[in-house]
Formats: structure tokens, C-alpha cells, sequence
């Protein structure tokens, strides 16, 4: 707390905390806002560094509930850094690895699903997000992310060479949301 309220000082707190505390679970908290801070100024790759060594570390941590709830956040962030890099594969691996801790009744979790159905597509694989779009759409029919998730779901379509697919798409993405047209 007292580093989010000093402002562009709030590094150097992190640092001096993760430096005297390594191990703890406030150093440890410590080098995740570190890591988000490197990824927000964008510097994308110092940002993927840190968080992935912190991912090695807190397996190593207890079951605490702080830690997992601390290793979920590592590996999100990790994907996000390492999908602006742009690393589609690494990004995809660690929303799977995230999925896998966190479930289905996740607050993420359609967004973790939209997030690795852009890996797919981005990475050419129009199959694979295709597949991944149509059981999220099933999963998640009240996602906040459904929008997105139609209009790709069209994309990958087009990309397959279906085109009357495309069309079911956009136009349940115009009825479902109007002010998309």
C-alpha cells in the first residue's frame, strides 16, 4: 500500500522490499508489482523476465492462499507480456497454465479463453481458435467479452473459408450488439 501511494517513488519501495525480503510473501508481492510496473512503462521483455522468474519461485512456496492467488496473477500477467512481445505460443502456455489453477468459475476465465483463442489466431492456427471461441461462446453466453469473441469467432471463419459461417456470426453479433454495426 504505502508503495502504490508514493507515486513514481513506488518502485524504489518495491525494490527495497523485495531486496530486504526476498523469500516472504511481501518480497514476493514485491517483484509482481515490480514486474507490472517494467510492463506498463512497456518495457515488455525486462516485465516477462521478472515475472517468469517469480513464477519459478513460488511453486516452491506452500499452499497459502496468498501464493496462488499470487501465481495465478504471475502467470496472467506473463501472458499478456509475453503476447505483446509478440510470443503467441508462451502466452497461450501460461493462460493454460493459469486455466488449469484457477477453473471455470474463475472471474477471468472467459477472458482467459478469449485471450488464448487470440494466440491461436494470431499465431495461424484459425482451427484451433475456432474451437476454443466455440466452447467459450457455449461456456460463457454472458461474458462481457461475447462481443469480441463473435467478431473473432467471424474472423476465424472467413480465415477457413467459410464464409456462410462468417455471416451466422456477425449477424448474432449485431443482434446480440447493435451498436457494433
Amino acid at each position: 500500500l504505502l508503495a502504490e501511494l508514493s507515486g513514481a517513488k513506488g518502485a524504489d519501495v518495491y525494490q527495497e522490499v523485495a531486496r530486504l525480503y526476498p523469500d516472504t510473501r511481501y518480497g514476493l508481492a514485491a517483484r509482481y508489482e515490480l514486474a507490472r510496473i517494467a510492463g506498463q512503462a512497456g518495457r515488455v521483455d525486462e516485465a516477462l523476465t521478472q515475472v517468469k522468474a517469480l513464477i519459478e519461485v513460488l511453486p516452491k512456496q506452500g499452499a497459502d492462499k496468498n501464493m496462488a492467488a499470487l501465481r495465478r496473477d504471475a502467470l496472467f500477467a506473463a501472458a499478456e507480456f509475453a503476447f505483446r512481445k509478440p510470443d503467441y505460443k508462451a502466452s497461450e502456455e501460461f493462460l493454460t497454465a493459469y486455466r488449469e489453477l484457477a477453473g471455470d468459475a474463475d472471474p477471468r476465465a472467459d477472458d482467459v479463453e478469449r485471450k488464448r483463442a487470440w494466440c491461436r489466431q494470431e499465431a495461424g492456427d484459425t482451427a484451433g481458435a475456432a474451437q476454443i471461441l466455440d466452447a467459450a461462446l457455449k461456456t460463457f453466453p454472458k461474458s462481457s467479452f461475447r462481443d469480441e469473441m463473435l467478431y473473432l469467432r467471424a474472423v476465424s471463419a472467413v480465415k477457413a473459408g467459410a464464409p456462410d459461417d462468417a455471416l451466422k456470426f456477425l449477424e448474432t453479433l449485431l443482434s446480440e450488439f447493435p451498436a457494433s454495426a
